[in-house]
């Protein structure tokens, strides 16, 4: 029945026929165990996804084979990764005891790659949810069963398998997110250096990359939690621990930060456009989680002109666009260093990277939101950043970005700051109404009047119109007295 099965894909067998009248059980039976057939994984596959949860002796078959040699434990490792992924087999599968038996097996057999993979898929899946007991098993792969020990030795073990790093790092991200003592243990196990490692080595994959951000991500929780322990036991000592975790976390996005600048130092990848595309993405995405460390802003000033190059290289792709739009509003938004982010920003060409980014891409609002608000950022410093964004062709922008999205209040209220700031002389303020500023300012009034600061920002920008006679013409013809005279009348006492 087996042997019909491979050669017709499409035909559906039961479980219950292919049970073979020897010793020899299905799961041997599939991997060639006491017989002289042995199926592709493809075949496996089929008979696997052909099970159903009520299976229980067909699905414990698999299991127990991961106590075999290193051969057999492979595959009953990947053949167990395979029923993970139906959320129905997770609970019967920690129930028979996978989790302890793929422990065990990645244990005695470290240099399998096919069974540290699959065995760091497995657990991830059966510590993560919605299934019964994933809180319990996630609990005690991190503090029983040594889990991040065992990811931890997969990645260096088998620091060049792609696939080996994906499935590790995915099992310390569920192991470390939203759990602080989890997350604790993973930094005390070198987690941040190993997730450095391993994106040196597979610089060009995505995953990778993408399973690196979600480790450091899962590791910002560490500190938290301590302080209300030491507050419910009466004891500073875990509000110490607190402040060494913090100070911690603090040195290693230092030692991110330093490690991304020595990466964006690098020539282009070796795989063309493409790999250096993936790269750039993978490192702006690194450099947004490390600034969210304190007092880290110094470091990131250092990167500025490396993040225009690689946003004017890559002009056009969304995502690292966006990822650098992020890293300009982080590092000119709080911190002591603010101003010098700023000042640095300007004289570079990062100004005009962000508006070109604004007109490469108009449809995408989100973005259009992070360019006004590094453009707001920038420009509200001084006259001479003002004047950069203005060559930029920030008021240009700004006016298609309050166009296009005349509904959203976020971006009305940034774009009437924009110009505010922009519009500072009477030449610039007459360019914001040739190009029809004025008019989406007064429009933008009398929609959102009573929504956050639109009708602060935008009476203050028409006020600064009305120095100008000419100016003051065009704004009495534009209907901004009619949508002002309620305000007068209102509780806004600003406006």
């Amino acid at each position: 029945q087996l042997q019909q099965q491979q050669q017709q894909p499409n035909k559906k067998i039961s479980p219950l026929l292919v049970r073979p009248s020897s010793n020899v059980t299905c799961a041997e039976q599939l991997f060639g165990l006491g017989t002289n057939s042995f199926f592709s994984m493809e075949a496996v596959t089929r008979f696997l996804n052909s099970l159903k949860s009520t299976d229980r002796q067909l699905v414990y078959e698999f299991v127990i084979l991961l106590d075999h040699d290193e051969d057999v434990a492979a595959k009953a490792a990947v053949a167990t990764w395979l029923l993970a992924q139906n959320p129905q087999f997770r609970p019967l599968l920690t129930e028979l005891q996978a989790v302890e038996r793929l422990v065990r097996a990645t244990v005695q057999h470290p240099r399998s790659a096919e069974l540290q993979s699959a065995a760091c898929g497995t657990l991830k899946l059966l510590c993560v949810g919605p299934h019964e007991g994933a809180a319990e098993t996630k609990r005690r792969l991190t503090f029983e069963l040594d889990a991040i020990g065992v990811a931890t030795t997969a990645l260096r073990g088998h620091a060049n398998d792609a696939e080996v790093q994906r499935e590790a790092l995915g099992l310390l991200r569920a192991l470390a997110s939203s759990a602080p003592r989890g997350a604790r243990l993973v930094l005390d196990a070198g987690g941040v250096a190993l997730c450095l490692e391993s994106l040196k080595s597979h610089l060009s994959d995505e995953a990778v990359g993408e399973a690196v951000c979600g480790v450091l991500k899962a590791l910002r929780c560490a500190p938290k939690g301590t302080a209300a322990a030491a507050n419910q036991g009466g004891s500073s000592a875990l509000a110490v621990v607190e402040a060494v975790v913090t100070t911690r976390l603090q040195d290693e996005c230092e030692t991110g930060l330093k490690f991304c600048e020595d990466l964006l130092a690098l020539p282009s990848s070796s795989g063309g456009d493409v790999a250096s595309r993936t790269a750039s993405q993978t490192i702006l995405g690194l450099i947004t989680i490390f600034l969210e460390g304190k007092g880290v802003q110094g470091r990131g000033i250092r990167l500025i002109p490396a993040i225009s190059q690689r946003l004017r290289r890559f002009s056009g792709h969304l995502r690292i666009q966006t990822l650098g739009c992020q890293i300009f509003i982080q590092l000119t938004t709080g911190g002591m260093a603010q101003e010098e982010a700023a000042a640095r920003i300007a004289k570079t060409d990062c100004l005009t990277r962000v508006c070109q980014a604004m007109r490469d891409l108009p449809c995408n609002m989100h973005l259009q939101q992070l360019g006004l608000e590094v453009l707001l950022n920038v420009v509200k410093v001084n006259n001479e950043h003002k004047t950069a964004g203005f060559k930029a062709g920030g008021i240009a922008v700004t006016i298609t970005a309050m166009r296009s999205y005349s509904k959203n209040i976020k971006i009305q209220e940034l774009g009437i700051n924009c110009l505010l700031h922009l519009s500072d002389t009477v030449g610039r303020s007459a360019n914001c109404a040739k190009l029809g500023g004025l008019d989406l300012v007064v429009s933008a009034l009398a929609r959102h009047m009573k929504q956050g600061r639109v009708a602060e920002l935008a009476l203050m920008l028409l006020c600064m119109f009305c120095d100008d006679s000419r100016l003051r013409q065009h704004v009495l013809v534009s209907g901004a007295l009619a949508s002002a005279r309620p305000l007068c009348r209102s509780s806004h006492s600003r406006a």
